[in-house]
């Protein structure tokens, strides 16, 4: 029962890592897609007032 517990223990930080990792490339991806469409649209309002 003990060791059980044990393992449990040792595994979770890296459960941990994996998820915050995933969570962060997710909202890192979302961020760069939401910026490329801003300036996206920050160059064509320019384009539309030059």
């Amino acid at each position: 029962m003990k060791r059980r517990n044990m393992d449990r223990w040792n595994k979770e930080p890296f459960i941990a890592m994996g998820w915050l990792i995933g969570l962060f490339s997710q909202t890192w991806g979302w961020l760069q897609g939401n910026l490329k469409l801003r300036f996206q649209d920050q160059m064509n309002t320019t384009k539309f007032i030059l």
